[in-house]
């Protein structure tokens, strides 16, 4: 729907939430990946009407440190 621009890794860990494609492209994972963790609320994100919104960073952190277990 709506393309993104490559961002530089140093400038998207700077920032306090990002989209699931930002994510994806932080974390060398696929979008759909982010949005499915999200919706099965392995990932807490805001979802508007099915549509995973945007993932704070402190969430993230909290997910890699459950997942790393």
């Amino acid at each position: 729907m709506f393309g993104h621009a490559h961002q530089p890794p140093a400038d998207l860990l700077r920032r306090t939430y990002y989209t699931p494609e930002e994510l994806a492209d932080l974390l060398d994972l696929s979008p759909y990946f982010i949005r499915s963790e999200a919706r099965q609320g392995r990932l807490k994100a805001v979802i508007v009407e099915h549509r995973v919104v945007y993932v704070r960073r402190d969430d993230v952190l909290d997910w890699l440190h459950r997942t790393a277990r």
